[in-house]
C-alpha cells in the first residue's frame, strides 16, 4: 500500500501506483483544532486543506474518501495500539472543495481519558489517515485506477489552547447545574453565600486546569460553612471535627429524622476535610484532575443537601 508521510502540520508523499507516480497533499494547523457540540455531542474538529497532483502528464487525482483515527500520545509502532485509540471518523470528500473539516466524536468518558493522559500538560495525539483516491485521465476524465494512501502525524495541542478554547466548547466540566436552597434564617445566610462563592471559584480553577487551586477553594467552602455557624462546643477545642459534630447534633439532627443520615454527613465532611487538609500541607499528597473532579462533585452534593435541609 502506498503511503504518504506526515508531520505536525502537513502531509505530502509521492505514491507509486499502476499509472506511475502521483502526490497527495494535505495540511493542517494544530492551533486551529476546534471543539464543538457541547456536552451532548462533543467533537474534536481538525480543519484540513487537501490537494493532489501527478508528475505524469495527462493524469489527475481525485480524493473521494478519508478515514481518520485519533490515538493518545505519540504513537510510532505498527500495528497501531488499540488501547490508545480514542476516536475515528470517515469523511466523503467533496471534489469541488479543497477545504474540509475532520469531525472526530469524543464521548465524555473518552474526554476524561484524554485529560488523565494529558496530566495538565500539552496534549500529544497521533492522527492516522487513510485516503481513497481515484485516478483519471486529465483530458477526457476516463477512469484509470483507484489507489489508497495512508500515514500518520503527531499533533501537539498547546495546553492553553486546549484548556481555554477546546474544553469549554466540548462542554467538559464547564458548569454545574445546581439548585441550592438558601436558608432563610439569618445565621445561615452569610455562610451559604461564602460557601457558594468559594465553590464557584473552585469550578473556575478546575476549568483553568488548576486542580490544586480547586481543592483549596472547596476546602474554603466547607470551612466557611461549618466553622462560622454559632455552635455550643461545651468547652471543647474548636477543631473542625468538634465543630462538625456539634453542627450535626445541634443543627442537622432536629431537621433530619435519621441518625444514620446525620452520621453519614458527619463522616463525609470529616473525610473531605482530611483530604483537603493534606493538599495544603507539605507531604506526599499530589492532587490530580480525578481527585479534583471527585471533590467538586462531593462538595456540590453537600451544599445542595445542607441548603435544602437548613431551608426547611
Amino acid at each position: 500500500m502506498p503511503e504518504f508521510g506526515l508531520d505536525s502540520t502537513s502531509i505530502s508523499k509521492a505514491m507509486k501506483g499502476k499509472e506511475g507516480w502521483r502526490v497527495l497533499n494535505a495540511s493542517l494547523e494544530t492551533i486551529n483544532v476546534l471543539g464543538e457540540g457541547g456536552f451532548y455531542s462533543p467533537h474534536l474538529c481538525l480543519p484540513m486543506s487537501v490537494g493532489s497532483q501527478s508528475p505524469l502528464e495527462g493524469l489527475f487525482l481525485l480524493p473521494i474518501e478519508i478515514t481518520a483515527q485519533l490515538f493518545l500520545g505519540n504513537v510510532g509502532n505498527i500495528p497501531l495500539p488499540v488501547d490508545k485509540l480514542i476516536s475515528s471518523t470517515r469523511l466523503i470528500v467533496n471534489p469541488l472543495q479543497s477545504q474540509m473539516l475532520l469531525r472526530l466524536p469524543l464521548t465524555q468518558q473518552q474526554l476524561a481519558r484524554v485529560e488523565e493522559a494529558r496530566g495538565g500538560k500539552d496534549l500529544e495525539l497521533t492522527l492516522y489517515l487513510q485516503a481513497m483516491i481515484v485516478i483519471k485521465s486529465e483530458g477526457d476524465g476516463i477512469f484509470k485506477d483507484i489507489d489508497y494512501a495512508s500515514g500518520r502525524c503527531s499533533l501537539s495541542i498547546p495546553r492553553s489552547h486546549w484548556v481555554d478554547h477546546i474544553l469549554p466548547a466540548l462542554g467538559y466540566m464547564t458548569k454545574y447545574l445546581l439548585e441550592i436552597s438558601v436558608p432563610s434564617a439569618p445565621q445561615f445566610q452569610p455562610q451559604f453565600a461564602e460557601a457558594i462563592k468559594e465553590f464557584a471559584e473552585a469550578q473556575g480553577e478546575f476549568q483553568r486546569d488548576n486542580s490544586s487551586g480547586a481543592l483549596v477553594n472547596c476546602r474554603n467552602a466547607i470551612n466557611a460553612f461549618v466553622s462560622t455557624i454559632p455552635l455550643e462546643l461545651q468547652g471543647q477545642p474548636a477543631t473542625f471535627p468538634n465543630r462538625v459534630e456539634a453542627f450535626c447534633t445541634q443543627q442537622l439532627q432536629p431537621r433530619v429524622a435519621s441518625e444514620t443520615k446525620v452520621h453519614f454527613v458527619e463522616t463525609q465532611l470529616n473525610a473531605l476535610w482530611s483530604l483537603l487538609s493534606a493538599e495544603t500541607k507539605p507531604g506526599p499528597f499530589v492532587s490530580d484532575r480525578n481527585i479534583a473532579m471527585y471533590v467538586l462533585s462531593t462538595t456540590a452534593s453537600l451544599l445542595t443537601f445542607l441548603g435544602r435541609v437548613l431551608a426547611a
